[in-house]
């Protein structure tokens, strides 16, 4: 099963910058087993908080691949609560650039970008 909830509202930053994960039990469930993960935006870094009942994975170790994994853990006990902490990045643009010149006899060529 796989289950995906989202945060539709702004994230608090500053001293308390924490996330409470809701916790998720199945009904009626003998055992609980699986993994959490946790993306965001790209103006966003989660880093991880407070947990318990679940053991630290690192997102190379998730089962799907997620480019935008930033936090991942693997579900120990069903009684388990997690939170992760919320910081904003800075903001920047990077750009790559290529001219190409081509130089020749008495002639000098070049491409915009």
């Amino acid at each position: 099963m796989r289950l995906r909830l989202e945060r539709n509202t702004a994230p608090t930053l500053g001293a308390n910058s924490n996330w409470t994960l809701p916790p998720l039990t199945v009904v009626e469930a003998k055992t609980t087993r699986g993994f959490i993960g946790v993306t965001s935006d790209a103006s966003l870094r989660l880093t991880s908080g407070t947990f318990g009942g679940l053991a630290e994975a690192g997102p190379s170790t998730f089962p799907r691949k997620i480019d935008s994994l930033q936090a991942a853990w693997r579900i120990q006990e069903s009684t388990w609560n997690a939170a992760v902490r919320v910081e904003k990045l800075a903001a920047s643009v990077q750009s790559d650039a290529l001219h190409i010149f081509s130089v020749g006899e008495g002639l000098a060529y070049g491409a915009p970008c």
